[in-house]
């Protein structure tokens, strides 16, 4: 299902989306907060077709909510 691989990709690349959020926020609290914001938007999305997408999707969502953070401060 689409939770499922939601989910999965959660485990496969979690610690590696909030280590480079980290860098990017100096903050690896606000690392994970963004983290979990780009996966509640992509449990949203209608079911992509590879997981390859997701990935992609993920670090571009996560990515787009870290740059608004540093515009906001």
């Amino acid at each position: 299902s689409h939770s499922d691989r939601i989910a999965e990709l959660f485990r496969a690349h979690n610690e590696s989306l909030v280590r480079y959020l980290a860098a990017r926020l100096n903050s690896r609290q606000e690392a994970l907060e963004v983290a979990q914001e780009a996966y509640v938007r992509m449990l949203k999305l209608e079911d992509p077709e590879t997981v390859g997408f997701l990935r992609a999707f993920l670090f571009r969502t996560a990515t787009n909510l870290a740059v608004d953070r540093l515009r906001a401060d």
